[in-house]
């Protein structure tokens, strides 16, 4: 009889303890979603004030249709795999009017422009057959990474299959456990994407499996002991993130697997180092904003909330989604409203002159000026000085010279855009006075103003565009690297204080400075 009360006893005890561990559990899962919705609120909020609109629906609407192709693609593909409900239709057609106009797009931003659709619900635009087709690849493993991704989307093919491109890849894996763009020695950034392609395939293909188990060995072991990684001996928050992404893909607890626990810190406190008071985030700790870290840890938070609310990796796209047509509308933004303006002012003109019996030419003038003024609305991106060049605040006294130069050697002569000069030169060496305070972004400033050089920065001391030429234009590993001496600096651009002498070289690299050393 004691027997069985005890028995009993114990098993009642067992049960409460399972009931408030398992409670336990739950509370830490619903605390760490709130976390990171706060932390993608944070990104968002950031985005919009820097955008200066005051509401996501009018930043997805406005910003990113007018980012279309140059700079937007992640964003839209974070929010849409985020939860949010906004209605992308407005960049959905911006985008198609790029794909349109620009005939010469590399392998990669093909890839990133496909997956963008099939996020959006087009998922039986022309587009991405010929994408899958034409791009996987061709630019490396970065190309098989992506094009694996829209295959196992559903893309159809006739050349390559999930299988074929999965084999290519593993085929691809070096000696010590990972993946890199070039070389002999893995990159945490290049295998944390290549395990998030794999994702998935790891439970039906053993040859898979045995890489992705040796590719984990491998990232917990290049994990930092303050959480984060880093890439060419760089501690920065990209790499950290894709591991985030990576980790939540394979079904991994992306912050609290002990794999991936160094002193205590977790891959969240390693990111969260990059975190800067606005919202945004750095390349480097201590950094100045980064719009390519904040983006892709976005893309992590969002990976993260996905994996702890129960969802899909976050390359498994909704394909539940709606799908969107170019004609479920738009979100006009201020181009819709001006020449609006200018159609109802030239209409009660047009008007009036007939009223008052006025010649037909004077009517006709007024039509043939209005549709001027429309075009050069339509044709003219309207920036405040600030958000062109900087803020242009007077500098301190002369301390030395400097030589500036500007090149994009990496893509003169490969796609046939008359802006890219055949030379690669954008502006040949030239010394520019150096002035006490003065950063590599400033000196950079004052020679764009001095030569009219179309120079992309939203005023955070980051350069996302030079003459035209854009970031992750030519893949997503391409953009503007700043050299000083022949070296690259582990700091932003903004950071960086010249010395008097400093040879200053600003390189358009599509892979990330490899192809340029």
């Amino acid at each position: 009889m004691k027997n069985n009360f005890w028995k009993t006893a114990l098993c009642l005890v067992l049960v409460l303890i399972s009931a408030f561990a398992g409670s336990t559990c739950v509370k830490a899962g619903n605390d760490t979603v709130d976390e990171l919705d706060g932390l993608i609120d944070g990104i968002t909020a950031f985005k919009m004030k820097s955008a200066g609109v005051g509401s996501l629906r009018q930043y997805a609407g406005e910003t990113l249709a007018a980012e279309a192709g140059k700079s937007a693609e992640w964003y839209v593909i974070a929010l849409a795999q985020s939860g949010e409900q906004l209605d992308f239709s407005a960049y959905y057609s911006s985008l198609k009017a790029y794909i349109r106009e620009n005939e010469n797009i590399s392998a990669v931003t093909k890839q990133k422009l496909a997956l963008c659709l099939v996020a959006l619900g087009a998922r039986s635009d022309e587009f991405l057959s010929s994408a899958a087709d034409e791009t996987i690849g061709k630019e490396g493993v970065m190309s098989l990474v992506f094009g694996l991704h829209l295959l196992k989307n559903g893309c159809e093919s006739k050349v390559h299959t999930p299988e074929s491109v999965a084999e290519t890849i593993v085929g691809m894996q070096l000696s010590d456990g990972g993946w890199a763009v070039t070389g002999k020695v893995s990159d945490a950034d290049v295998t944390a994407m290549v395990l998030q392609s794999l994702a998935g395939l790891n439970e039906k293909n053993a040859a898979v499996t045995q890489a992705v188990e040796k590719a984990l060995t491998l990232l917990s072991e290049a994990q930092l002991p303050g959480g984060d990684f880093q890439s060419f001996g760089v501690p920065n928050a990209e790499s950290t993130a894709q591991a985030a992404v990576a980790l939540a893909s394979l079904g991994i607890d992306p912050f609290a697997d002990a794999r991936f626990v160094k002193n205590g810190n977790s891959v969240l406190d390693g990111i969260l180092k990059y975190r800067l008071p606005d919202g945004s985030f750095s390349h480097t700790e201590g950094g100045a904003y980064s719009s390519t870290a904040t983006v892709q840890c976005l893309c992590a938070f969002v990976a993260a909330k996905r994996f702890y609310s129960g969802g899909e990796a976050f390359y498994s796209l909704d394909l539940e989604r709606e799908e969107l047509t170019p004609e479920r509308g738009f979100v006009p933004g201020y181009k819709f409203w001006v020449c609006a303006g200018i159609g109802a002012a030239a209409a009660a003109a047009v008007t009036a002159v007939f009223v008052r019996g006025k010649s037909k030419k004077n009517a006709l003038f007024i039509v043939a000026a209005a549709g001027i003024c429309i075009a050069a609305v339509l044709f003219t991106d309207i920036q405040s000085r600030e958000s062109y060049y900087g803020s242009g605040e007077e500098r301190g006294e002369p301390a030395g010279t400097v030589t500036l130069e500007i090149r994009c050697d990496t893509i003169a002569g490969k796609t046939g855009e008359e802006y890219i000069p055949d030379s690669g030169v954008v502006l040949a060496a030239e010394e520019f006075t150096l002035y006490e305070g003065d950063t590599v972004y400033d000196i950079t400033v004052a020679a764009a103003r001095a030569h009219g050089i179309q120079m992309e920065s939203d005023g955070t001391n980051y350069i996302s565009g030079i003459a035209f030429i854009y970031e992750r234009q030519f893949g997503d590993l391409s953009g503007w690297i700043y050299r000083v001496n022949g070296e690259t600096p582990s700091v932003g651009c903004g950071e960086y204080a010249p010395s008097d002498g400093d040879k200053i070289q600003w390189i358009y690299s599509c892979e990330m400075g490899r192809d340029i050393d």
